[in-house]
């Protein structure tokens, strides 16, 4: 397995080829050694890993390591150290050594390593060290350097150790060039890397062994939605750029180039999305962009709360190095966010002109992108020019990254300019404020084009009359309307009332429906049913539509005077009660007679 590591010479690291870009390392083990420590066991290490304690090699005496507060010792007399007498090079026993192997299941790759070392000899040019690890066999070093008689650390960074799942992982520190009196001491070790998928130890193992593909840097940004570069919200339409370099012979292709790409959860250690292009070749100094385009919606739950790192893998056939396979990739870490509210996804309305008079339907999934349950939520829908005014759907309770659906129909009135209408969907919550998502407020805009059927069909006047100055509560009034069509051409019209229903309780028109020529003229008579106990001025509307629309309006003022007794006793029939009212009379006028007639004849 090839190495894109450099020596660390002065403790300066010298960047790989092959960098992975964006993304932290977290700390794999550690050995903190102390003057308490009685075994060299590690201080701690990742929960899907397991690392051993520190030996040494066959070299150096075992069993007389010291500790101190400096760390581990091992010194060159008693534990046979090779002392600068002898060639100041390596010998291949004499090292400290620790080793992690990784759960079934699990992936990792090492970072970066650093130790803190020290040598307690000033009279030499110190202990020499060197770096080198398992995965090439220890058969070069991954740094050099030189301990002193004042604590250092050597840090040794853009590593690329593959460790796969039940493999282990080896690393030696190796000391030389001392002489009699020098001692060799390390403290806090310390491992860092990566849990990565499978998929990133095979590419790691295949290599690039001629250097001859390049994957560029992941350029993330957001097409919709909230987030915006490496912060995604769940329901972000994202999209992720590469370019795929082949920097061959212009006489040999890379075949076959295969790109995977994807989301990978470090949190449960599985894809959350993943995927893989079309496979192309490549001449040699040749490139190709690469652009994924996808949307957050799958797994929201985990996308808004794992430890989310996005990847792409190149994979391709190396034409001048015998087909040899060849593997590259890079990773960025984004950050993911939530908030505790709703938002509408998958947005469906007409997509076309519609017509007035016409029934339209929108459709959306209302999400809750938190991780608590809102409750008591609604949407207000607005466009006042739709006739549509704070209207109010009801959606109740969701619970934290669910949905629910919302459907919303309206008719498009009549009479609008033909042009775009945007219609706004806006969510509140429980205490009636807006939800606010990334600063931004709730609202959604469904452009709506209306297009035909709006024109209004006829013009028309209208006048009307009261049949009887007297209007009186109990009793009906009639009124004559008179429409005359002021258009250029035959149109249908339809006669109603309204405002009424306070003071009336009914109003009946005769003949309300008719077609009037241009010019003409027609009057229609609509009774009204006053209610009991009404009186003083009282209003109502006289409307005249066409094609189901108002085309003119007559607002009529009247007033009612209060019935009284003898209107109470004829009543809304008229002379239907008249005769019973006079023969009551002539009743009461025969008593009177009688009554006058006993007096007279008593005295």
């Amino acid at each position: 397995m090839k190495n894109k590591i450099l020596a660390l010479f002065a403790f300066s690291v010298i960047a790989f080829a092959f960098l992975v870009a964006g993304v932290s390392a977290a700390t794999m083990a550690t050995w903190d050694f102390n003057a308490t420590s009685t075994v060299a066991t590690a201080t701690s290490s990742d929960a899907n890993l397991v690392a051993s304690a520190i030996t040494v090699g066959t070299g150096v005496a075992p069993g007389t390591f010291t500790f101190s507060a400096n760390g581990i010792t091992a010194a060159v007399t008693t534990d046979n150290w090779v002392e600068t007498t002898l060639a100041n090079a390596i010998t291949d026993n004499d090292y400290y050594q620790v080793a992690i192997t990784p759960n079934t299941g699990f992936n990792f790759v090492v970072n970066s390593i650093s130790f803190a070392h020290l040598s307690s000899d000033v009279a030499t040019p110190n202990m020499n060290f060197a770096v080198r690890s398992s995965e090439n066999n220890f058969a070069s070093d991954i740094s050099t350097g030189t301990s002193s008689t004042t604590s250092a650390t050597a840090t040794i960074s853009s590593l690329n150790l593959a460790v796969g799942a039940t493999e282990t992982l080896t690393l030696r520190i190796y000391g030389y060039g001392g002489d009699a009196a020098e001692t060799f001491t390390i403290n806090n070790l310390v491992l860092s890397g990566n849990l990565v998928p499978s998929e990133v130890i095979s590419c790691v193992t295949s290599g690039d062994s001629n250097s001859q593909l390049t994957v560029d840097s992941l350029d993330l940004s957001v097409e919709e939605g909230y987030g915006e570069d490496e912060e995604w919200y769940p329901l972000d339409l994202v999209n992720i750029d590469t370019n795929v370099d082949y920097s061959g012979d212009s006489d040999f292709e890379m075949k076959n180039i295969e790109v995977k790409w994807g989301l990978f959860d470090r949190d449960t250690n599985k894809w959350v999305i993943d995927d893989e292009e079309k496979d192309f070749d490549l001449e040699g100094g040749n490139d190709q962009d690469v652009k994924l385009q996808f949307k957050l919606d799958e797994k929201i739950d985990k996308l808004a709360t794992g430890d989310i790192v996005a990847y792409a893998i190149a994979t391709g056939e190396d034409e001048e190095f015998n087909d040899v396979k060849t593997c590259e990739y890079v990773e960025a870490r984004v950050s993911m966010k939530s908030e505790n509210a709703l938002i509408l996804d998958n947005l469906q309305y007409p997509n076309t002109a519609v017509q007035c008079l016409e029934e339209v339907l929108v459709t959306a999934d209302i999400w809750n992108i938190g991780d608590d349950k809102l409750e008591n939520n609604y949407v207000l829908v607005n466009n006042k020019d739709l006739g549509l005014v704070n209207q109010k759907i009801e959606v109740g309770d969701i619970s934290d990254f669910d949905n629910s659906e919302l459907s919303f129909t309206f008719t498009v009135p009549k009479g609008l300019i033909e042009k775009t209408y945007t219609v706004t969907f806006s969510l509140y919550d429980e205490d009636d404020d807006i939800f606010e998502i990334a600063d931004s407020e709730a609202d959604f805009l469904v452009p709506l084009s209306v297009k035909g059927n709006c024109a209004i069909s006829g013009t028309a006047s209208v006048s009307a009359n009261l049949e009887s100055t007297s209007v009186v509560a109990g009793k009906e009034i009639v009124v004559t309307v008179s429409v005359k069509n002021t258009g250029d051409k035959t149109s249908e019209y339809v006669v109603s009332a309204d405002g009424y229903s306070a003071w009336a309780s009914s109003a009946t028109i005769s003949n309300g429906t008719f077609s009037l020529n241009a010019g003409e003229s027609k009057d229609v008579s609509m009774t009204l049913q006053i209610k009991e106990g009404v009186s003083g001025e009282q209003k109502f509307n006289i409307n005249v539509l066409s094609a189901g629309a108002v085309v003119t309006t007559q607002p009529v003022a009247i007033t009612v005077q209060s019935g009284g007794f003898l209107d109470s006793l004829v009543g809304s029939s008229g002379s239907g009660n008249f005769l019973w009212i006079i023969g009551a009379l002539n009743v009461l006028l025969v008593l009177a007679i009688i009554v006058i007639a006993v007096r007279f004849f008593s005295k």
